[in-house]
């Protein structure tokens, strides 16, 4: 049986005053941290098979305390330990079938993960990829930071008005694929 646990983030300086919504740049207060520390103190015993949050600084605030936790529980290290395996492996999969030059784990799991659990991500895929083929290839934490899929995002408008091509209206893709407005 599976069991989830759905968890909000802690509290910021605008609780209870402002609703923030998806404003970006809200993080934890104090407050905020330290109901963080405690939930992880808390669920540190919990066998976890994944953490997702979203984008927020507020979230992954607190998911950062909460990965923090794994440094004092060995059942949060095992789920950081088996999410770095699963990567690899699934890294090691996109190098043999790709041949990359370079593999950037980026975005918000990058900036938490990525410098802890790095090595052996990196020990996965080499295990779970070709000799050469992985020899080729480097896998590298990206610089951009939590903005990386905002970029990603602004760059399709502009490479299509760069390349002259045009999307259709909403209401025609929404036609052309079954979907009635």
């Amino acid at each position: 049986m599976t069991t989830v646990l759905l968890v909000r983030h802690g509290l910021t300086a605008t609780t209870g005053q402002v609703l923030t919504g998806w404003t970006p740049g809200v993080g934890l207060d104090d407050r905020g941290r330290a109901q963080a520390r405690t939930l992880g103190a808390r669920i540190a015993p919990v066998s976890l098979a994944a953490i997702v949050t979203s984008p927020l600084d507020r979230c992954r605030q607190t998911v950062a305390e909460l990965i923090a936790a794994a440094d004092s529980s060995p059942a949060a290290d095992a789920v950081l330990a088996k999410t770095a395996e699963y990567l690899g492996v699934g890294i090691g999969s996109l190098i043999n079938l790709f041949n990359p030059e370079r593999v950037i784990l980026g975005g918000w799991a990058g900036l938490l993960l990525g410098g802890r659990l790095l090595p052996a991500i990196r020990e996965s895929a080499r295990r779970n990829s070709l000799r050469h083929l992985f020899a080729a290839a480097s896998i590298e934490l990206g610089q951009v930071g939590p903005e990386a899929v905002t970029y990603g995002a602004a760059t399709l408008p502009m490479e299509d008005f760069l390349n002259g091509a045009s999307r259709p209206p909403l209401g025609n893709r929404r036609a052309s694929i079954g979907l009635q407005s």
